[in-house]
Order: C-alpha cells, then sequence, then structure tokens
C-alpha cells in the first residue's frame, strides 16, 4: 500500500501512476545489518517506471508511518498496518507496483 500524508495533493487523484511519484520524497525501511530491502524497492521503482527521492530511512515500518504522518513523505507498507494507522494518513493500492516482502516464521516444537 501507498501511504500519503493527508494533506499531499496525491491524496486528490483516484488512479496513482509512476509518473506521480517520480522524484517525490519517500521514506523507506532499513534493515541492519545486511539491508537487502532499498535495493529491491529501488528495482521494483525502476521497474514500475519512476525513481523515488529516498530522504528519511527508518528501522521499521511503523516509524515510517510516523514520519508520512508528519507529512515527510511517501512510503510503501504491508496492508495490514492500515488498520492502526493514524488517521493522517491516506493509503492507496498501487496495483502496477510489483513489491513483495517475504516473511519466514519458526518455532520450537514442545
Amino acid at each position: 500500500m501507498l501511504a500519503i500524508p493527508e494533506d499531499d495533493p496525491l491524496v486528490q487523484i483516484s488512479e496513482i501512476g509512476p509518473h506521480h511519484l517520480d522524484g517525490r520524497i519517500w521514506i523507506t525501511v532499513v534493515r541492519q545489518p545486511d539491508d537487502t530491502n532499498r535495493g529491491q524497492f529501488l528495482a521494483a521503482c525502476a521497474k514500475a517506471g519512476f525513481l523515488p527521492d529516498i530522504a528519511y530511512e527508518t528501522a521499521d515500518p511503523l516509524t515510517s508511518l510516523g514520519l508520512v504522518s508528519a507529512g515527510l513523505g511517501l512510503a510503501t507498507v504491508q496492508a495490514s498496518l492500515r488498520a492502526g494507522a493514524s488517521s493522517r494518513i491516506v493509503f492507496r493500492d498501487l496495483p502496477w507496483f510489483e513489491r513483495t516482502v517475504s516473511i519466514y516464521l519458526a518455532w520450537r516444537r514442545p
């Protein structure tokens, strides 16, 4: 999902295209110590046809949403974060943006 500050002009656009996102200020999550997220995000953006201006990097998606709600830029986050997000954030689906993140789970058997 694309997270947009509520007062951003993008909120008024019903179908957001790649040209609307080109050169815009972005907030991304950086995984430490070996970040692969940034490279994957930039590759997905290039494939979609736009180049983001990454101005802020955070340690987790909730912090990214905090910066979006403060009006500092755009971010992509998983749809599940939408429910608990600030009312100052508008979410839009980008069906043409091919970006996925793998999540792995391990547990110990009793």
